[in-house]
């Protein structure tokens, strides 16, 4: 009896850590209800494509916000990360993919120096670079186009056939590897314990003698890096640059952060629920894609939950 009672109370601890993957299976069930062989290979190999570059996005995006700031600069980052890889892979794929993510750790560290140098208010400053690499992209990149190494492509996407499908080892590798990286990050190493313990109390943090404006810098810097890599995903994914690709990042991100678990206000949640929330995101989009529905709906569908997430949230801090 207490045996059975130990694995009771271990599937409740796992369901109540890991909800999120839950979540995911009831929307994958409920979708096949009315979207006929929803669930399939084929399906799965989409949401894997689609989630990768959220993934990496969200990272930046975790990291920011558990501190208890928030990265408004990513979407951005990822289509200037498009528009740069566009204009110079012609010339040279390793300049292109050099030069993209010394651009993300530029925007990064701008943010982060804006932050603790300058301590402007983290959604002040990213949002003021936002509209600096929306302006830089815009005018590298003012049509859809460009090139993108074939090569390139194929790597970033590599598929191979399993079950009469081609299953997408590239993206899935991507993901595989932005969850662990993420996780032993956050989890296992000492400036993820700092990065926790700035959100959680930033005047006890400093009293622990944690150097805040280092793990800040770092951590926004990082947050361009990983999401200048995204862009160059997703510039393989579209086969060209595009100076508005970026835009529904910001808000992606920021609901896969706060539906994964972690406060708006910071100081806790876990990166792999972060991707669990990712992958409904993504099954969302993919669910009005099948239906037909305009793009638009997806939109305030988004918004919508984004607002209710941080509304229920900021209820259970305040309770």
């Amino acid at each position: 009896m207490a045996g059975y009672k130990l694995t009771s109370d271990s599937v409740k601890g796992f369901l109540s850590e890991y909800y999120i993957y839950v979540i995911l299976i009831v929307f994958w069930i409920a979708a096949s209800g009315f979207i006929s062989g929803f669930i399939s290979l084929y399906n799965l190999a989409t949401l894997i494509i689609v989630c990768a570059p959220l993934a990496l996005v969200s990272l930046g995006q975790n990291m920011s916000v558990i501190t208890g700031g928030i990265d408004l600069s990513v979407g951005a980052i990822v289509s200037l990360a498009t528009a740069i890889a566009s204009n110079l892979m012609e010339i040279d794929p390793l300049l292109a993919i050099v030069v993209v993510v010394l651009g993300g750790l530029a925007i990064g560290a701008f943010n982060g120096a804006a932050v603790t140098k300058l301590k402007v208010d983290p959604f002040i400053a990213t949002l003021g670079s936002m509209g600096i690499a929306s302006g830089i992209a815009l005018y590298l990149r003012p049509h859809p186009g460009g090139y993108i190494s074939p090569e390139f492509i194929n790597v970033i996407l590599y598929k191979q056939e399993i079950f009469g499908v081609l299953f997408p080892v590239g993206p899935f590798t991507i993901l595989v590897v932005t969850v662990i990286v993420g996780e032993l990050l956050l989890m296992r190493r000492n400036f993820g314990r700092m990065i926790y313990a700035i959100g959680g109390n930033e005047t006890y943090a400093r009293m622990l003698g944690v150097p805040i404006d280092k793990v800040k810098f770092l951590v926004y810097a990082a947050s361009g890096v990983v999401s200048a890599i995204a862009g160059l995903y997703v510039a393989a994914l579209m086969n060209a640059g595009d100076a508005s690709v970026g835009d529904p990042y910001v808000l992606n991100s920021l609901i896969a952060v706060t539906l994964g678990g972690t406060p708006i206000t910071g100081g806790s949640g876990r990166f792999i629920n972060t991707v669990g929330a990712a992958m409904v995101v993504s099954t969302i989009d993919r669910i009005l894609n099948q239906l037909g529905v305009n793009i638009w709906w997806s939109w305030i569908i988004k918004g919508v939950l984004l607002a209710a997430i941080i509304a229920i949230s900021t209820k259970v801090i305040r309770k």
